[in-house]
Formats: C-alpha cells, sequence, structure tokens
C-alpha cells in the first residue's frame, strides 16, 4: 500500500487553506517528495464506507500512533477523504506503455 502524492499535496493545499491546524504547518515538511506518483498506481480503492473501523484500528494500537496524532483530529470529512482510499502497486508486470513513459520522464537528459 502507498500514499498518492498527487492526492495528498492537494488534500494538504486544502487543509492549510481552511485553517486547519496539523504538521503540514511546519515548513520542514516536504510533502512534495512523499508518497507515490499517480502515475505508477495501479490500483485504487474506495475504502470510505470503512473509514471508522480504520480509525478504530489506529486507536487500538496505541503505541504505534499517538492519540493526539492528527488522524483523530481532523475533521470528519478530511479526515473520510484522507482514509477513505487506499493506493497500490503492482508489484510485477510487464512493461507498458505508462510506465515506459514515467521512466522517460525521470530519466536524467
Amino acid at each position: 500500500m502507498t500514499l498518492s502524492r498527487d492526492a495528498l499535496v492537494q488534500g494538504i493545499q486544502a487543509l492549510k487553506a481552511r485553517g486547519v491546524p496539523g504538521p503540514w504547518n511546519d515548513e520542514r515538511m516536504q510533502v512534495e517528495h512523499m508518497g507515490t506518483p499517480d502515475l505508477l498506481i495501479t490500483t485504487r480503492l474506495d475504502v470510505r464506507a470503512y473509514t471508522e473501523q480504520k480509525v478504530r484500528a489506529f486507536q487500538a494500537h496505541r503505541t504505534q500512533i499517538a492519540p493526539d496524532n492528527f488522524v483523530f483530529t481532523l475533521p470528519e470529512e478530511e479526515r473520510r477523504q484522507f482514509l477513505g482510499f487506499e493506493h497500490f502497486l503492482l508489484a510485477r508486470h510487464a512493461p507498458t506503455p505508462r510506465l515506459a513513459r514515467w521512466k522517460r520522464a525521470c530519466s536524467p537528459t
């Protein structure tokens, strides 16, 4: 599982614009380097129906996520958007034109 870089950047921009407090207000946070470019994501699942179960699962693992983590303090709609989609990369596959375009775009000229 991975995070969509595009969704992460857009979501954080929206949170900042609304004045929602969180780690994204730290200038050292380089969100543009987090997650995976959407071009490489092969599967996106809509799991918004399970957002509250995911939050309860996080809460059950207190040694791994602090009770004041932003996941728990986000407004409900933003939390639903942040936790509501899961992104995956195909581990092995035949080369595709999409992957070839990405490799060319990332190659030094």
